[in-house]
């Protein structure tokens, strides 16, 4: 039986709040051309939500958007509850009438099957599974998605130089 501070997913019971103990996080942030932004999230599962919203993606001058993309490995480890897996995300920044300025998650695979079902029956995060080989954290970040299942998912590579960037605060 769940309480408001309890669900029930894949016959697992998760309290809130989620805990992560352990994990490597990587990524990027960069502008795209906004009518490709515009493009890709049309065409994505969330598009219905974004547009009785009113949401639009970010331009800033010259035609622009706000563009970031992660890479997490969840290390199997005691604590973390929703267990071990890799996770890359892609997300927009929108601009929703009344609200303000927001990160929009576009795509959000992950490479396990009980993350899958906790991230999109918990949060409705946009969740997909997909092979994902690679680690996050080191000199270089390196995670491959390729296509998986009946469905042929399409695959993401993406290569992240994790020796350069900008500090930011602890």
């Amino acid at each position: 039986m769940s309480s408001p501070t309890t669900r029930v997913v894949a016959g697992r019971q998760i309290t809130f709040p989620v805990p992560v103990v352990s994990a490597s996080i990587s990524g990027a942030a960069f502008l795209s051309r906004t009518a490709v932004a515009r493009r890709l999230i049309a065409a994505g599962p969330q598009s219905a939500v974004l547009d009785s919203a009113g949401a639009e993606p970010v331009s800033l001058p010259g035609g622009r958007t706000p563009v970031t993309m992660i890479h997490v490995r969840y290390h199997d480890v005691p604590g973390n509850v929703l267990g071990g897996y890799h996770e890359v995300g892609l997300a927009f920044q929108v601009k929703v009438p009344g609200v303000g300025v927001q990160q929009h998650i576009h795509e959000l695979p992950v490479d396990q099957d009980f993350t899958l079902a906790a991230g999109n029956e918990l949060w409705g995060f946009p969740k997909w599974k997909g092979d994902m080989v690679g680690t996050a954290g080191g000199a270089l970040d390196d995670a491959r998605l390729g296509a998986v299942g009946s469905s042929g998912a399409g695959g993401i590579d993406l290569k992240l130089d994790t020796r350069l960037g900008v500090p930011l605060p602890g």
